[in-house]
């Protein structure tokens, strides 16, 4: 998508993407590797807490209280934008 827009091409999923400030980067990957370990068939669930304690275990997260409220804030925007789009859908 990225190589249409460099080309000049117009690319409605780019449109909207929101700016990430570099700092905040470290926590949108980590929020992106740890939501694949929502349990599954369950519906919307919030990311595990043993699986934030596990991946700061791993990875070395010094600052744990800042890496938890980050993760549970992206976690709640994500599934209040997820129920949104389902409720959405049935309408």
């Amino acid at each position: 998508m990225e190589g249409l827009a460099a080309r000049g091409k117009a690319v409605k999923a780019l449109e909207d993407v929101p700016e990430v400030w570099e700092h905040n980067e470290p926590y949108i990957e980590a929020f992106n590797r740890l939501s694949k370990a929502r349990p599954a068939g369950m519906g919307l669930t919030p990311i595990p807490a043993d699986e934030i304690r596990l991946y700061m275990e791993v990875e070395g997260v010094e600052d744990e209280r800042r890496f938890v409220a980050m993760i549970r804030a992206l976690d709640s925007a994500w599934l209040e934008f997820q129920a949104e789009r389902l409720k959405e859908a049935k309408e």
